[in-house]
């Protein structure tokens, strides 16, 4: 998904489609959640930081890989329930992920559009 390579294809092939993977997509979503979270962190009273901060993991790891251990016990609830846009963007990571696995999966990329 890198600029060059994006680059390198329209001038070689300018009458290819460019398609990114679930992969590379979700990756992207994490990044931003990952940007949320760390200003989250700055902008947290005392008593909420250390629950923010500590929350890169389960943020970023698949809901359905929760192992339920130390401080996965919770989940991402937690650290969800104290910032409003944090809470936006894992939704829509969440909703992101299982785009690629629907029948009418460029129905529900186009309404995973409109709702970002």
């Amino acid at each position: 998904m890198g600029d060059a390579y994006q680059k390198a294809i329209r001038e070689n092939l300018p009458e290819a489609a460019m398609a990114f993977g679930h992969f590379h997509a979700v990756m992207m979503m994490n990044e931003r959640i990952d940007q949320l979270r760390r200003g989250a962190c700055r902008e947290a009273r005392e008593r909420e930081r250390k629950v923010i901060c500590g929350s890169w993991y389960l943020l970023l790891k698949n809901q359905e890989n929760l192992s339920g251990k130390n401080n996965e016990k919770e989940g991402p609830d937690r650290p969800l329930a104290l910032n409003t846009p944090l809470t936006r963007a894992y939704v829509m990571k969440e909703d992101l992920r299982q785009v690629w696995w629907r029948e009418s999966c460029e129905a529900c990329l186009e309404y995973w559009i409109g709702q970002a």
